[in-house]
């Protein structure tokens, strides 16, 4: 069963990024702490993608992978999620999905997979989950996501920000970068 947000739930309002922030790229996805440099992670460019991110704000860390196809969620969501529960010591965890679109099918399974994945994996833990997927939207409306360690709050708005940056996306793959352990884990860094 489906849940569907309305674009106009969401402000155009960029929240005030007066945070040193990561910005995580179509078919990316890192895993840092406050230690790295970095307050916030954030991800541009969701209309048909989906954000996922887990936020430990009491071990100040922070997960965040932007998903483009359902293959990537299958094939690496677990081996990611596994690492942060390591990172986070059993601490309450705040899981946010975000994006996708309504009525487009790859959208609604990435939507539902990641739901599924939180209620089979993640229920027992020490969890509160923010859902804002699928969303009914134009096929222009854009969405971001920010979201700060420190405090493990986190906002998705409308915006025009796509990067206009050429990197080659991968529909079965995740380039993940792990800034947390010792030594740096890369999974398909490219």
């Amino acid at each position: 069963m489906f849940s569907f947000f309305q674009a106009s739930d969401y402000s155009n309002f960029v929240p005030q990024k007066n945070v040193n922030a990561f910005n995580v790229r179509t078919g990316q996805g890192i895993m840092l702490n406050l230690n790295s440099g970095y307050e916030a992670l954030e991800t541009h460019g969701l209309r048909t993608c989906v954000a996922f991110a887990l936020i430990c704000p009491s071990q100040e860390l922070a997960l965040l992978v932007h998903f483009f196809h359902p293959d990537q969620i299958k094939n690496n969501l677990s081996n990611i999620v596994k690492q942060f529960l390591e990172e986070s010591k059993n601490e309450p965890i705040i899981c946010h999905i975000a994006g996708g679109r309504s009525f487009f099918s790859i959208s609604e399974d990435m939507c539902e997979l990641l739901k599924k994945y939180v209620q089979e994996h993640l229920s027992g833990s020490n969890l509160k989950l923010r859902l804002n997927a699928p969303i009914i939207a134009q096929d222009d409306d854009t969405f971001s996501l920010l979201a700060n360690l420190k405090t493990g709050d986190s906002s998705v708005y409308l915006t025009q920000h796509i990067s206009q940056e050429e990197y080659e996306v991968s529909n079965d793959k995740v380039d993940f970068v792990n800034l947390v352990s010792k030594p740096q884990t890369q999974i398909n860094f490219k």
